[in-house]
């Protein structure tokens, strides 16, 4: 899949979530009832408001993607991609570790170098397209779960300190609660999901380098080595 649309996806995906959830938030907890025509005419057919829906979830996102909250949370919750990383780096340098020209600069070699290496055989083994596609969309799938979780977390956080300062909450705040709520648990649930996809896509992916192509991955990292 063509990275720009990785990057984009990664940039609209919670730029959404944060200009629809700030929607819900206005609609439920600031206007008399969510039903408000004043409300629901942001889903009209207007293309100018569309359009600057759109552009505020871009901005949005572009901000919370530059500040790598997503990898922040990812580190300190589910460990999930820093731990396909760890395993990627340990299986593939595993082999050669009793390699008298390999072992001593085993030390030096990280995600930074081996992610190069990884990827090119990914791109060059044909039956591996198949998989390449699923760690793609694994991939998305989970970032998205984590941003939702995070994202909702966040929100909710924000609706519960504003309800111990007013000290009183009509329906509609508490519906947008359990809403939220239950996002949070959908978006936990899903990163478990996805992440564990992901991390069986990896496995079959170091499968098929290991079995048919061991000399050349041996190659490739003294090679990334000495070009470091």
């Amino acid at each position: 899949m063509p990275l720009g649309l990785h990057k984009f996806l990664r940039v609209i995906v919670p730029g959404a979530f944060l200009a629809v959830e700030g929607f819900l938030l206005y609609a439920f907890c600031f206007l008399d009832f969510p039903s408000s025509s004043d409300t629901w005419s942001l889903l009209s057919r207007d293309w100018g408001k569309t359009t600057g829906f759109v552009l505020l979830a871009v901005l949005l996102g572009a901000v919370y993607h530059f500040l790598g909250i997503t990898e922040v949370i990812d580190n300190k919750t589910f460990r999930g991609m820093q731990g396909i990383r760890d395993n990627i780096t340990d299986r593939l340098t595993r082999p050669f570790r009793s390699d008298s020209a390999v072992a001593s600069r085993l030390p030096d070699v990280d995600w930074r170098i081996l992610r190069r290496v990884f990827f090119r055989f990914i791109d060059e083994i044909p039956h591996l397209a198949t998989s390449n596609q699923l760690a793609f969309f694994s991939g998305l799938g989970f970032y998205a779960s984590v941003d939702l979780a995070a994202i909702s977390s966040l929100y909710t956080m924000a609706t519960v300190i504003g309800w111990m300062i007013i000290g009183d909450a009509n329906l509609a705040v508490r519906l947008y609660l359990l809403v939220l709520v239950v996002l949070v648990a959908v978006g936990i649930a899903t990163a478990r999901v996805t992440i564990r996809k992901h991390r069986e896509t990896s496995d079959i992916q170091i499968d098929a380098i290991l079995a048919d192509h061991l000399s050349e991955l041996r190659d490739r990292i003294l090679n990334s080595l000495d070009l470091r």
